[in-house]
Formats: structure tokens, sequence, C-alpha cells
């Protein structure tokens, strides 16, 4: 039997807040009759915004997806965030991505996350259409956001109509047609090495020729098609429509008739009883009762014109709601399938302190908060060995409001959250050793230990190594010391994260009649922070790439900003009246410095910036974070704590 639909599309739509992304949205299901009414995000009553907090601010806080069809196109649409605070959420749609639409608001332009989605779309090889949006708002000047596209996002665009009328009520837009003129040709030569030389030799060159070539050049990312209009309005909507099926690529199965495919998802049912998976199939069909690994699929939904519909299949291309799949986490892969690299547009580099306003409520919350956590990798948490303290990392503060509000309807958990604080890292200043031998130093461990610490290059992260062969030491004993190691490296000795080193064990003790993998286990953590303390630890902040874009006559005021920032500057480039300066710059100096630069430029300035890593704190920045869990570095308490009297 084969199921295989070849007409399906899988579309994401992105956008910067309040860009209009959810209104197109909204438009496109109601042109193509998936739904009968035009929901409005300031009436609270769009499909894609089902939350209730999602109607009442106005913003989207989950991908939500939905479908409609159109001339016989199934495409399968996901409304993405668009605010920086929720970038995991848009990361995940990322992955079950065909094509894009990337919206822009007329009245203003380009912004910082703009160019963040779009260089991670690029990234991750997604064609893409983009739609300026808003184009009948008082003020707007087409050729300033062409210009700002053309700057900042890339030259190699081809506006697809015209616009009369814009900045008023009366905007309309006509379609121009791809015309064979010099640019049209240079692009498009990308794909075709012959158009160039029919071009020069005066041949006749027919449009569906270029529409042709036009989709080829997308599909490469060599071409972003320029739409206009206003989805408030109904401008340019059902062209937008023409350009998804004719130029966004359909999607092409892989030849396997096992069933393939990527979580990209996951969250609870009715009243969170029953956990969901949303996946994309990219080969064969998947059948209610086919078994995935370990589990066995109890039932599957897909989307359907604009509503969720119950069926017995999933066909390749498609997305669907899929239950019974309890081992698959987001980002995970079955059968055949092309595996996407999980994206890293940011990393939560903020810690709040979280409690229930009613102490009795302290265990629905931290159930509450494993369930957000199962929907949000990023949404992590931290519990307290020592007291009922829970910690929370975030991206931001308006997630933070969010998550509360969120605790607050979906568990009816009230919830204090303590202002946040940067999330900061440490690192081993020198390479160390230490050892603990059997019954060292009045320690009853039937087990001896040795390590050695190397710090190692930013970004590394933490790489474990063991010179005892298996052969002298069994692996569940070697686990051990393994488990123990990374049990702690969460708490340095200033109660931060480790990172940036090698861990490596050298040594060992054993006894066959006494030892066992526990004793290894908790011994491993002593005789690593006796090597840390003998190195030190260096603390690390997060910083991120930026790039400022001023006019000229104000590189005075950036330049002593970004000091006052702590930023690293590199030598400013002058591109004709604009400033162009690149560096990094501490996160917790940012301060929505993007806003201020609005400002101060009159709108003519842009800043962007996006998470890069951790990097060496100022000599003078010392923090330490109170410690959650048992110290290794605390001796005493450590082993009384292993004998259960602490």
């Amino acid at each position: 039997m084969n199921f295989l639909n070849k007409k399906i599309k899988n579309i994401g739509i992105f956008a910067h807040v309040d860009a209009g992304k959810t209104t197109l949205t909204e438009q496109l299901l109601y042109h193509t009759g998936a739904i009968s009414h035009l929901g409005r995000v300031d009436h609270g009553d769009t499909l894609t915004d089902s939350l209730d907090l999602e109607k009442e601010r106005g913003i989207t806080i989950m991908s939500a997806s939905t479908s409609y069809t159109y001339k016989d196109q199934k495409v399968n649409i996901i409304d993405t965030p668009g605010h920086t605070d929720f970038v995991a959420e848009v990361e995940r749609s990322m992955l079950a991505l065909d094509g894009a639409v990337l919206v822009i608001s007329a009245k203003e332009g380009v912004q910082s996350h703009t160019k963040l989605l779009f260089n991670a779309l690029n990234r991750m090889n997604i064609p893409t259409l983009i739609f300026i949006n808003k184009i009948d708002r008082m003020g707007v000047v087409i050729e300033h956001v062409i210009n700002g596209i053309q700057k900042l996002l890339s030259t190699n665009i081809i506006t697809m109509q015209s616009v009369s009328d814009s900045g008023c009520r009366d905007a309309t837009i006509s379609a121009t047609g791809l015309k064979a003129d010099d640019k049209t040709i240079e692009l498009l030569s990308e794909v075709d090495d012959m158009l160039m030389m029919d071009y020069l030799e005066g041949g006749m060159i027919e449009t569906e020729r270029l529409r042709t070539l036009l989709k080829t050049a997308v599909n490469e990312r060599l071409a972003y098609p320029v739409f206009f209009g206003s989805a408030l309005n109904n401008i340019g909507v059902e062209e937008i429509l023409d350009a998804v099926n004719d130029f966004l690529p359909q999607f092409t199965p892989l030849e396997s008739e096992m069933p393939g495919g990527i979580v990209f998802g996951t969250g609870r049912s009715h009243k969170k009883k029953g956990r969901f998976s949303v996946l994309k199939l990219t080969s064969g069909y998947l059948k209610k009762f086919d078994n995935i690994g370990e589990d066995k699929v109890t039932n599957i939904s897909i989307w359907e014109n604009g509503r969720v519909k119950t069926t017995d299949h999933l066909n390749a291309g498609d997305i669907g709601l899929v239950m019974g799949l309890h081992h698959l986490n987001i980002g995970d892969v079955f059968g055949c399938t092309q595996n996407k690299n999980m994206l890293s547009l940011g990393k939560p580099t903020l810690r709040s302190k979280i409690s229930s306003k009613q102490p009795i409520q302290r265990k629905a919350l931290l159930e509450a908060l494993s369930l957000m956590q199962e929907a949000d990798p990023y949404l992590s948490y931290e519990l307290s060995d020592f007291n009922d303290d829970i910690y929370i990392n975030l991206f931001g503060y308006v997630q933070m409001e969010i998550v509360k509000e969120m605790l607050k309807r979906d568990y009816g958990v009230e919830v204090e959250m303590a202002d946040p604080m940067t999330i900061y890292m440490e690192t081993p200043l020198e390479e160390s050793s230490a050892s603990k031998m059997m019954f060292e130093d009045g320690l009853r461990f039937s087990a001896g230990v040795a390590l050695k610490i190397e710090p190692l290059e930013r970004g590394s992260g933490v790489q474990y190594h063991s010179e005892v062969g298996t052969g002298d030491l069994k692996p569940t004993f070697q686990k051990g010391v393994e488990d123990g190691v990374f049990a702690f490296i969460d708490q340095g000795l200033k109660g931060w994260e480790l990172t940036d080193m090698k861990i490596t064990f050298t040594d060992f003790q054993f006894n066959s009649v006494d030892s066992t993998p526990k004793e290894y286990r908790d011994l491993a953590p002593l005789v690593l922070f006796e090597a840390l303390q003998k190195s030190g630890t260096r603390l690390l902040w997060p910083v991120s790439d930026y790039t400022l874009n001023i006019p000229v006559t104000l590189m005075g005021k950036a330049i002593s900003d970004l000091q006052q920032m702590q930023a690293t500057m590199s030598e400013p480039m002058i591109e004709g009246e604009t400033c162009v300066i690149k560096g990094q710059v501490p996160n917790e100096n940012l301060n929505h410095y993007e806003m201020k630069v609005h400002e101060y430029t009159s709108g003519m300035g842009f800043f962007e910036s996006k998470f890069s890593g951790y990097e060496d704190a100022p000599k003078d920045v010392y923090y330490e974070r109170e410690k959650f869990k048992i110290d290794p570095a605390n001796r005493g308490k450590y082993l009384l704590s292993k004998l259960n009297t602490f």
C-alpha cells in the first residue's frame, strides 16, 4: 500500500515581533477556505494564537501548526514566535521546513531579529520568500525598506511587484513580472550559464524560462523574490499564496518504504494526560499501531484546512501529532531520514529563583516545570539539595512573565520569581592532578581514583577520557568514576557550571572483595574538586557577536557607548555615510541597546547581536552562585552526606 501524497509543502512564517506574520497566516487560511471567520490579533481571535496569553498580549508564544489547500496543493504552515525570548520555538520549527516566508514590516524595516532569522534560514538551507507587510502604514517609504534589505540581508533580491501610493490607505500593488534586465539576468545566470550568453546576443528571453530559473535559484538560496502587501487589509494575500505554490519547493521523500522522520515538538493532550510528538515524516508512511523502536503508535492526527483531524496513517512529507512515542524527544530522528542539526539561535543566560506562593503547591510546581521542560528543553530548572529552592533558566524578562502566567493558568500554581541574574560558567586556570587511593587520608572508600584536569579552548565544553584499560578495571567500575565526575560539573568552586576542560582518569586501586561501582562514583567528586582547588578556576561570562550600523556623524557616540558596555570593537568601516562596527559585547551589558540605537539615530541605525558563547570575564568581575547541592570541595560535609548523617 502506498499512501504517498507528493503535493505537500511545509513552510514557516518568520518575522520580528509585530511585523504581522500571524495576521498573514490568518489571511492565508481565510482566502483558501480553511477558516470561515477572519480573526485579528488585536481582537484575540486568531486561529494560531490559541493560548489565552497569546490572545491577550497579541504575540505568538508557541509555534502553531495549521494547514490549507490551495489549487490542489496542501501547505502545512507554522506560525512562529517573533519575540527574541522565544527563539527556541523558532529553532525547532526549522527542523521540519521545506520553505519559508520572511515577513518584514514596511514601517519598521529590517530589525536585528529579522537578520538573525534570515541568517538562520540560510544556514539551514531553507528557500525563502520575502513579504513586505504594512505598505499602507503612514510614513512608509518602500525604497528605504528595499535599501535596508539589500544592505542588511541580501543583494540577491528580485522585486516581483510595484507599489502605488505607499504610506496611505489607498496603497495598491501591481505585478511587474520578471523583467529581463541586467540584474535579473546576472542573478539567474548562476543556474543557467547560457542565459547570459543569450541575453548579450540580443535573443528573446521568454518569461516562462525566467520563472523556471527563478524557482531553481530560490531552491538553491541564490535569489529571494520580494512581494508587497498589507495582511490586515487584504492586499497582496492572493499573490503570496501563488508565490508559495510557484517558487517554494515540493517535499521530496527519501527512497524508502520504512517510516522515517524527525521530532520537532512535544506536548500534552487535554488535561495534560497524554504526551504527543509533533513530527515530520520524511520517508515511507506511518500507520496506527506501528512500532517505532520501543514505542507503539496509538493515535495519529494531521492538520487539514485549519483543523486537527484524526487519521489512520501519516504520509511522507506531512506533519502529524503522534501519540505513543514516549522515548523520542525534540530533535530525535527515527528510520530513514535526513537529520538536520539543531540550530543554536541562542542559549538561556539568565537564572531566577522560583517558588510557589503557597508552600503546599511546591510538588505541583515541580510537576508543572517538568511538563513545560518536556516541551521546551531550554526551559531547565535545578533543585537545591539543602532547602526547597528551585532555580529556572530563561532567555529574558518577557519569557519570565509568560512562564509565571502559564503556570498560573495552565497548572493552577501561582509563583514568585526573583530578579534574574546572569548565568556565568567556570573553567580551570591550569593543568592539575589529584588522587585518593584506598583508605588514604582516613577515607573509608574501598576504591582508589586519580584524575587529571586540563583547561581547553573556549567553546570546547567538557571532555572525559580514561587511560585505564577495561582489562584492568571493568567498565562498570569505570562508569562509576565517570558518573561521579559528571554528577558535579554543574557546580564548580564558585557555584557555576564547569566547562572548557578535559578530565582524564589516570589511575586506580581495586579490591575484589569490597570495591563496588558506588565506591568509585562517591570518591571521584572528591578527587575532581581537589584538583580544581589546586588549579583554581576562572569566571566566564556570556558574550554576543554584534554588528552596529550608524550614520558616520554619530560614530563618536557609538564608540563611547560600546566602551561603556565593555565591548570589543573592530576598526570602524566607513561605507558612504554609514559606519559599521563589529565585535563582541557581554550579554549583561546589552540592556536592549538595539532600542537605544533606534532612538538616537532616528531609526537610521541598526544593532544586531547574537549569542556566541562564553569568554573570560574581567578580573574585577566576580560573582559566586549559591551552592544548590553538596559541595565536594567541603570534604567534611560531603563525607557526612555519603554516610547519610548530613
